[in-house]
């Protein structure tokens, strides 16, 4: 199992995670791409920009746990083709977790204004006073997301919708920012 698969998820996944190394992450292709590090929970997780990696089947998918599952879908939202990011990040139920959210976040930094959408549609999945603590844990990284969503209407989006507050990366930003205003209860 490569080392750019466990350390991209929380040591107390450990168990799951080893179990999923050869299914997701076999020893053959190339290797992911440089990592980001981002927090969790105190935890520093280095998560790879892109990966380069066989996609698992829907019946290999659908044989594995619920966090299993969530562990496959956070690391195919890595993946280099664009459908597959959409594939996996459509079958995340939820994003309650830190570690989840790392890689939902990320996706906002991406060019894929669908990716961007689809978040901005099924912002209810997030918990919100979990997504608020990883966003000020995250200042560093958030604000480069904020640039890159910013940057990426700015080349790729900007002729389909003039104005930016109109754009949906405008919108996700307001409601991170929003989350991460509030202080824990």
């Amino acid at each position: 199992m490569n080392e750019s698969f466990t350390s991209a998820f929380p040591v107390r996944q450990l168990a799951e995670v080893s179990r999923l190394g050869p299914l997701v992450d076999p020893p053959t292709g190339r290797d992911a791409s440089h990592t980001f590090h981002v927090f969790c929970d105190g935890e520093s997780l280095q998560i790879p920009q892109r990966i380069y990696r066989p996609v698992i089947s829907y019946r290999q998918f659908a044989s594995l746990n619920s966090v299993e599952q969530a562990i496959a879908c956070c690391w195919f939202t890595r993946h280099y083709d664009g459908y597959v990011r959409e594939r996996f990040l459509r079958a995340l139920p939820v994003y309650d977790t830190p570690w989840v959210i790392a890689y939902i976040v990320t996706l906002c930094g991406e060019y894929v204004v669908e990716l961007l959408q689809y978040i901005w549609d099924h912002r209810e999945l997030f918990e919100t006073a979990v997504l608020g603590r990883w966003l000020r844990d995250n200042k560093d990284f958030y604000s480069r997301t904020r640039d890159r969503i910013v940057s990426y209407w700015h080349c790729y989006q900007r002729s389909s919708c003039a104005r930016f507050d109109a754009y949906v990366g405008s919108a996700l930003i307001t409601y991170f920012d929003e989350c991460s205003s509030k202080t824990a209860t």
